[in-house]
């Protein structure tokens, strides 16, 4: 015969696991999105590691954050630095292939590899996922 405490607490284990699957569902669901894998393994370390420098938050040459992604549909002082799903419209995109007035980075020695470019044209065209 099962004690009144265990009693109660098999009466309150079904809600109690009820919550926790509500809680972890959309977190597993996120986690398996591969937009996301590709955004943490792609994109954010290229924008780590070839832009924050003059782009994030401590300095914004341009009036310019791609820190974020708000920030990035924001812009600068040029406008919004991505058009979502249309790497062709961003300015990001302009400025990485230094086709137009705008060239990123700067130095033509430092200037983004075709792969690296690549990277971000597929997340910009995808929607910009952050």
């Amino acid at each position: 015969m099962l004690s009144i405490h265990m009693r109660r607490l098999r009466l309150h284990i079904p809600p109690v696991l009820m919550i926790a699957i509500a809680y972890l569902t959309p977190v597993s669901a996120y986690a398996n999105d591969p937009r996301e894998e590709f955004f943490e393994q792609k994109v954010r370390p290229l924008l780590v590691e070839r832009c924050f420098k003059c782009h994030g938050d401590k300095k914004q040459f341009g009036e310019l954050r791609v820190d974020s992604r708000e920030m990035l549909l924001k812009g600068g002082e040029n406008g919004p630095a991505i058009v979502s799903e249309k790497p062709d419209e961003s300015l990001l995109i302009e400025a990485v292939r230094q086709s137009g007035d705008l060239v990123m980075p700067p130095e033509p020695e430092e200037k983004l590899s075709d792969d690296q470019i690549s990277v971000l044209e597929r997340w910009v065209a995808e929607g910009a996922f952050w």
